[in-house]
C-alpha cells in the first residue's frame, strides 16, 4: 500500500516550499523594490505613493511569512490533511496574484501562474488525492 500523502519526500518539498514563502516575506519587507518587480510594477518616485507601496509590500510579506510559517508547523507535525488544504491555498494565491497581475497591466502574471500547477499537485498529494490502496 503506497500512500504519497504521507512520502517523507514529500514533507521535504513542504518544508522548502514554508522556507519559499518565508524567504519571500522577508524580501518584500526588507527589499520592496525587487519584491514589486515579481508582480511586473514599477516602484514608485519618494512621495504618499511610495507609502502605500511600502504599505501593501509589508502586507504582502506579512502574508507570505504566515504562510510559510503555517506551512513549516504543519509539515513538522506531520498533519497530511492541514498541509494539503494549506498548499492548495498557497496555489490560490499564486493564481490570484498572477490574475491581478494580468488584470491590472497585462503583465507580470508569468512569475506566479507556472507555479500553480506545481503547488496544487503538491496539495493534491497531500490531501490522498493520488495514495493507492
Amino acid at each position: 500500500m503506497s500512500r504519497l500523502s504521507t512520502s517523507p519526500t514529500l514533507f521535504k518539498v513542504a518544508y522548502l516550499f514554508g522556507a519559499t514563502g518565508i524567504a519571500f516575506g522577508l524580501n518584500a519587507i526588507y527589499n520592496p523594490v525587487y519584491a514589486l518587480s515579481f508582480f511586473g510594477f514599477e516602484y514608485p518616485s519618494p512621495g504618499e505613493t511610495k507609502r502605500v507601496v511600502d504599505a501593501l509590500m509589508m502586507i504582502y510579506g506579512v502574508r507570505d511569512l504566515f504562510m510559510g510559517f503555517a506551512t513549516l508547523m504543519a509539515a513538522y507535525h506531520r498533519q497530511s490533511k492541514v498541509l494539503g488544504a494549506l498548499v492548495v491555498a498557497t496555489g490560490g494565491v499564486a493564481l490570484a496574484d498572477g490574475a491581478v497581475c494580468y488584470s491590472v497591466h497585462g503583465t507580470g502574471h508569468w512569475n506566479h501562474i507556472p507555479l500553480a500547477p506545481v503547488i496544487l499537485g503538491v496539495g493534491a498529494g497531500f490531501l490522498g488525492v493520488f495514495d493507492t490502496v
